[in-house]
């Protein structure tokens, strides 16, 4: 799945059994149905697939008061020192990079150049 970062039970297609929706960093929010007792992954059905993102948290709510749930996700958005975009995104790279030891590096982008931005030096 990743690097879950929240998860909520909700029963989003109102059958009575409690579905489980999650937050990944650097996936999409996912959808797993409840089909009594066995959880079957629907998040490219529901829409959810392509929308991709830094997940942070993830909750539900009948916001909109139509008797459904609705989902809020939670990401690092424009109130992050990260400006990221479709052309221009935050990229994660995790290997031993000439060493013995597994790294993490968070790269970003400055015009079309990509450059470290942290990591364990």
């Amino acid at each position: 799945i990743g690097m879950v970062t929240g998860c909520t039970f909700s029963d989003l297609n109102s059958d009575g059994w409690q579905d489980l929706i999650i937050s990944i960093e650097w996936g999409p929010i996912t959808y797993l149905e409840n089909t009594r007792g066995k959880f079957v992954d629907k998040t490219k059905e529901a829409n959810l697939s392509k929308l991709t993102g830094w997940w942070n948290s993830v909750a539900s709510a009948d916001i909109d008061n139509d008797g459904d749930f609705d989902l809020i996700a939670h990401n690092f958005g424009k109130n992050t020192k990260y400006k990221a975009s479709d052309q221009h995104p935050v990229l994660l790279y995790y290997g031993k990079f000439g060493t013995d030891e597994m790294r993490m590096v968070e790269a970003k982008f400055e015009d079309d150049q990509l450059f470290p931005v942290r990591g364990k030096s």
